[in-house]
C-alpha cells in the first residue's frame, strides 16, 4: 500500500478533475433581475436562474431572430429591480414568487456549459398575467410598451396604441406586493388600425369628444372609402359603373391655382340663402351663347330702338341724355365682365 497522496497535477482521475469539467447543458428558467450596460456587447441582463431551488444570478445576453451589421433585431427585455439603489444599501433580496416580481420570465441556457454567462432563448407566460388568447382558437396576442396587436380567430388585424403604462415607472420591493394591472393615459389611449374579417381597413383616433377616422369598405357591388373628423365627412364609393363622392362639412373653403369641373349631364347649386359668383372675367352659357354677352346685345340693340311717334320717327333711344349718364357706364362695367366659354 502506497502511503503517498496522489498529487491531482501529476495524476488526473475523473475525481480529481470533476469540478473544471463538469458542464452544466439543462435548459433552465429564470426571471430578468436588472439590465447592466457594457461598452463593448452592450446590454447584458442578470437574470436569478433556478437551480435546485436556489436564484443563483448569471450574467445573460437575449438571442434574436436574426443579427449582422446591417440586418438585426433588438428588444429591450423588462428587469424588475430598476432606478439606482439608495447608496450605502444593498440590492433588495429576491426570495419572493414571480407573480412578486414584474421582470420577464425566460428561458436561459449556459454557454459552454458554464454558469458564468448565459443566453436568453426566449421568454414564457408570467404567472401574474391571465391569458389572454381564448383556447382552443388560432390567435395571436402580444403587448410591448402599451402597443398592442391583436389577431382573431376570424383573422382580423388590429394594432392598438396605448401609450407607456402609467404604473411602470418604479420597480415595487419583491414581497411587498403582487404586480398590479397593467394602467395606461386614457386621455392618448385607444387609437387603433387594421383590417376586420371581411378585409376591411380602419384608421381611427377618436376620442370621447371627436369622431376621426378612416374606413376602407371592401365590397365587391362597390367598397367606399368613408373619412370622417369632427363634423366633417367626406364618402368616395358608388359601383364600379358610377362612383359617387359626398362632403358633409360646416364650412367648406378650396382655394386653388385652376380648377375645373366638368358634369357629363347636370351640374346644380343651391342655397338657402345667397349665391355668389366673384372673378375678373365670368362667363355663363352654352355653346350657341354667353349670358354676359348676350345682355349687352340686348342692351345694345334697344339703344338702337327707333319709336314712330303720330307726328314722326323719334330719335334712337340712346340718343338720350340719360342713356349716356345712367346706361353706358354700365355697358362698360359688363365689357369688363364678360368672358368666353
Amino acid at each position: 500500500m502506497s502511503y503517498i497522496v496522489t498529487d491531482s497535477t501529476l495524476y488526473k482521475t475523473d475525481e480529481s478533475y470533476g469540478a473544471k469539467d463538469y458542464m452544466d447543458n439543462a435548459i433552465r428558467t429564470g426571471i430578468v433581475r436588472k439590465a447592466v450596460e457594457h461598452e463593448d456587447v452592450g446590454t447584458k441582463y442578470i437574470v436569478e436562474v433556478f437551480m435546485g431551488g436556489n436564484q443563483v444570478p448569471v450574467s445573460c445576453v437575449p438571442m434574436t431572430r436574426f443579427n449582422s451589421p446591417y440586418n438585426f433585431e433588438e428588444i429591450r427585455l423588462k428587469p424588475w429591480l430598476r432606478g439606482p439603489v439608495a447608496s450605502g444599501f444593498m440590492d433588495p433580496g429576491s426570495a419572493s414568487e414571480y407573480n412578486f416580481r414584474d421582470g420577464t420570465h425566460v428561458i436561459i441556457a449556459f454557454l459552454d456549459g458554464k454558469s458564468r454567462e448565459g443566453v436568453i432563448l426566449g421568454t414564457i407566460k408570467h404567472p401574474s398575467r391571465e391569458v389572454a388568447t381564448e383556447t382552443e382558437t388560432l390567435a395571436y396576442h402580444s403587448v410591448y410598451n402599451g402597443l398592442e396587436t391583436k389577431i382573431d380567430p376570424a383573422g382580423a388585424y388590429t394594432v392598438t396604441f396605448q401609450g407607456a403604462p402609467t404604473n411602470d415607472a418604479v420597480s415595487v420591493p419583491p414581497g411587498v406586493s403582487e404586480v398590479a394591472t397593467v394602467q395606461y393615459n386614457p386621455v392618448i389611449a385607444g387609437s387603433f388600425y387594421g383590417f376586420d374579417e371581411t378585409g376591411s381597413f380602419t384608421i381611427d383616433c377618436s376620442d370621447e369628444v371627436n369622431t376621426n377616422m378612416i374606413k376602407i369598405t371592401k365590397d365587391a357591388a362597390g367598397g367606399t372609402m368613408m373619412i370622417t373628423s369632427g363634423q366633417n365627412t367626406i364618402s368616395i364609393g358608388g359601383s364600379p359603373a358610377q362612383g359617387e363622392l359626398s362632403i358633409t362639412t360646416g364650412a367648406l373653403a378650396l382655394e386653388t391655382f385652376e380648377t375645373k369641373i366638368t358634369a357629363q349631364t347636370e351640374f346644380s347649386v343651391e342655397a338657402t340663402t345667397a349665391v355668389k359668383i366673384k372673378g375678373l372675367q365670368v362667363a355663363i352659357g352654352n355653346d350657341t351663347i354667353e349670358l354676359v354677352d348676350a345682355i349687352l346685345q340686348i342692351i345694345d340693340g334697344i339703344g338702337q330702338v327707333t319709336v314712330t311717334s303720330p307726328v314722326g320717327t323719334c330719335t334712337p333711344i340712346m340718343a338720350s341724355p340719360q342713356w349716356a349718364s345712367g346706361i353706358v357706364p354700365l355697358v362698360v362695367k359688363l365689357n369688363t365682365l364678360k368672358g368666353s366659354l
